[in-house]
């Protein structure tokens, strides 16, 4: 009989939240904690397939298209059940006074995008090396740098160019049939259970019309899942401390592909929320005048950032990619909590009795008028690891990291601690926010950003 080594996964919830669910009867409580499960045990399938693979058998573990029966979409299942039903209702409560309401779903594929292409061997030369050149190995050993917490030279990677000069291998074509053997490696991988961005849209608002007037108050909400997560890196090291545990700088599939530099991941676990309270006033074209005024007060709220949008080059996902949800989620990218907008016409009542050459030039006057105002978008801060920005370590030196929280392969820079409200109650243009209330973070193991766009402008009216 084989013996092998296994995972032995046990869930359980809080006594208090147990009691909730049980005695209360509240079902509520218990499919909160089912879907916890669910979600954990999927992050769990996904890191112990890859965790699970040795060094001699971690080649079959790629998939290639038509080979050893992988169908032609790699074996990912397309997703059928994309049905998007929409209902809505008008009630009419008063012959000026009407209910309406509705709620739909609303499917799009997150995988289309350059960032899902599975540009993989053996189909493209890939050479991605994570090393430094020696003379940046002999700078850091004068600062007292141990070599261990920081990528090797380029000397110990077999093609790689030790100075510019040398330039770049020439393209070959991989020899996927042992992996190890094919130096700085590198993949773009998908969730073998991608599904496409679900989002639930809602409304429910009154209208009122008093003689040429509509006015209108309501509620419009909708919530995203399975929103597309493009993460830079799932083999970085996680956080450390590179000078208490330089060991820290290997990569979680150090063991299996030493080769094996920065892996892609492309998954559907995003997700968003938006709220708000939308009003308008509309006049249809009354003695002249005719406008058409709306606020909208609302809050956005996520755990992603747009392919196209800054949140990828602000340190997304970069701090610990198995710990999106709880670093990442804060307020949304694209966020504008207050917004107002006018449109405006305005025939003047001047000459309508004109006849002529009089009327021609003097009467039907219009003035038209567009504006809106709206707050700022929300930014990230970040630090740049240099100078007076740079804390002094354990060591008593200063360092100067990019990206604190993993200063090896990282796609971004790191983002400091907020200390206190950054809000100024007197902006200029030289100060429009307190720069007092961040500060670089300490090195630790244990790293909480403040979340992406932590922080956001009140912009003039345009």
């Amino acid at each position: 009989m084989e013996h092998r080594a296994g995972w032995d996964a046990t869930f359980s919830a809080p006594k208090s939240v147990s009691l909730t669910a049980l005695v209360g009867r509240d079902d509520r409580v218990r499919e909160a904690h089912r879907e916890s499960v669910r979600v954990a045990l999927r992050e769990l399938e996904r890191y112990t397939q890859a965790l699970g693979s040795t060094a001699a058998n971690v080649t079959s573990a790629l998939k290639v298209a038509g080979v050893n029966g992988v169908d032609g979409h790699l074996n990912i299942p397309t997703d059928y059940s994309n049905v998007a039903p929409r209902v809505g209702f008008s009630l009419s409560l008063m012959p000026t006074l009407v209910l309406r309401g509705g709620y739909g779903l609303s499917f799009f594929p997150g995988n289309y995008t350059s960032n899902a292409d599975l540009k993989n061997a053996p189909f493209t030369s890939v050479f991605s090396p994570n090393c430094q050149s020696s003379l940046a190995i002999q700078i850091e050993a004068s600062l007292g740098v141990n070599p261990a917490s920081q990528n090797p030279s380029c000397a110990t990677v077999a093609g790689a160019p030790t100075i510019f000069e040398q330039g770049l291998p020439a393209p070959s074509a991989p020899n996927i049939s042992n992996l190890a053997n094919i130096p700085a490696l590198s993949f773009v991988a998908e969730a073998p259970k991608f599904k496409s961005a679900l989002i639930q849209q809602f409304n429910l608002q009154v209208e009122e019309q008093f003689g040429a007037n509509v006015a209108t108050i309501g509620y419009v909400g909708n919530i995203g899942q399975h929103l597309p997560e493009s993460i830079n890196s799932i083999n970085q090291p996680a956080p450390f401390n590179p000078i208490a545990n330089p060991g820290g700088s290997a990569r979680p599939l150090n063991s299996q592909l030493p080769n094996l530099a920065g892996v892609s991941y492309i998954q559907s676990e995003g997700i968003s929320n938006y709220n708000a309270l939308q009003t308008s006033f509309h006049r249809r074209f009354t003695k002249g005048l005719a406008f058409d005024a709306n606020y909208t007060w609302g809050k956005g709220l996520s755990d992603i950032t747009g392919f196209s949008q800054q949140g990828g080059s602000q340190g997304w996902s970069n701090a610990d990619p198995t710990r999106i949800r709880q670093i990442e989620y804060g307020v949304a990218e694209n966020d504008i909590q207050n917004r107002f907008a006018l449109s405006l016409n305005y025939e003047l009542q001047f000459g309508k009795t004109f006849t002529g050459a009089k009327k021609f030039a003097l009467a039907g006057w219009q003035v038209n008028s567009i504006t809106a105002w709206q707050s700022g978008k929300p930014f990230t801060i970040t630090e740049t690891g240099s100078g007076a920005d740079n804390p002094v370590e354990s060591d008593g030196k200063q360092h100067g990291y990019n990206n604190r929280a993993t200063p090896l392969n990282s796609g971004g820079q790191d983002r400091p601690d907020q200390i206190k409200d950054a809000r100024l109650g007197n902006k200029s243009v030289t100060r429009f926010f307190d720069t007092s209330a961040f500060a670089p973070p300490t090195t630790r193991n244990d790293w909480d950003r403040p979340a992406k766009f932590a922080f956001r402008p009140k912009l003039p009216p345009r």
